[in-house]
């Protein structure tokens, strides 16, 4: 005899059909993420070479002020434009040559330009014993580093390759670095 409590059986699980429909759901929504994303990572590396640059302003800016006036040993910074990856290279000049400290690379998605031409060579400047301010020159009369100013004609910038993301670099008379998006 039959029993009168019978009941069907289920199934657990999910159909091919769903999981296809799942699929395509969570990589058109991955697709649209990465889209958004794309941007936001080429700007973070015009963000990180700017950072570099005022790493090494900074850190010479520090060795420097350790210096006593007399000193012969001058600390500065140079940018280096014509090389793949561009870079900001933390030097020591000193009456036996010049000695390169630390060297911080550029992602090779961005170039340093002066005004509106890639950078082809080199800008360096040098920081003062005792105060630490930027001179064009180690040792000699003080000059203001006013070549790589916002608002001058030869102005420094960093670029993407594609240059839709820049960011204007100045470096003020006091030794501040001051960046701004453009």
């Amino acid at each position: 005899m039959r029993s009168a409590r019978h009941r069907p059986q289920c199934r657990s699980g999910i159909t091919t059909i769903e999981l296809v429909i799942a699929l395509t759901i969570a990589s058109t929504m991955a697709t649209i993420g990465a889209i958004g994303v794309l941007p936001f990572l080429k700007k973070n590396k015009v963000v990180e070479a700017v950072n570099a640059i005022d790493r090494a302003a900074n850190e010479a800016r520090t060795y420097a002020r350790l210096r006593p006036e007399t000193g012969t040993d001058f600390f500065g910074v140079t940018l280096i434009g014509n090389s793949v990856p561009n870079q900001a290279v933390l030097v020591q000049r000193s009456a036996s040559g010049e000695r390169e400290l630390a060297r911080f690379a550029f992602n090779r998605n961005v170039q340093l330009y002066q005004g509106d031409q890639p950078l082809n060579g080199t800008i360096s400047w040098f920081c003062q014993p005792r105060t630490g301010y930027p001179t064009a020159t180690p040792g000699g009369v003080v000059v203001p580093v006013a070549a790589v100013a916002i608002g001058n004609a030869k102005h420094l910038s960093v670029r993407t390759l594609d240059g839709r993301f820049r960011s204007g670099v100045a470096i003020y008379e006091i030794g501040v670095i001051a960046a701004e998006e453009f």
